[in-house]
């Protein structure tokens, strides 16, 4: 919008964004013989979470490039 603001020494937060955090719960498939060892899977609702954040990420990171311009440089240069 073109105005300019300045955050004030005196102002208080009036509101704080609660971190939350989610726990994945970790399935073991059952197996029938013992010469394999089975391993952790995801279930499809934890899978899909993860996917939609991964997709929230990349729209962020889409509109407003300056802000990862940086970090995205750094991750390109230890990429050799």
């Amino acid at each position: 919008m073109g105005f300019p603001l300045k955050k004030r020494e005196d102002s208080v937060n009036t509101y704080t964004v609660p971190e939350i955090r989610r726990k994945i719960s970790w399935v073991k498939p059952t197996v029938t013989t013992s010469a394999t060892k089975p391993e952790p899977a995801l279930s499809i609702n934890e899978y899909d979470n993860i996917l939609k954040i991964i997709s929230n990420m990349a729209l962020v990171m889409e509109r407003s490039p300056k802000a990862f311009s940086k970090w995205m440089k750094r991750a390109l240069d230890n990429i050799s």
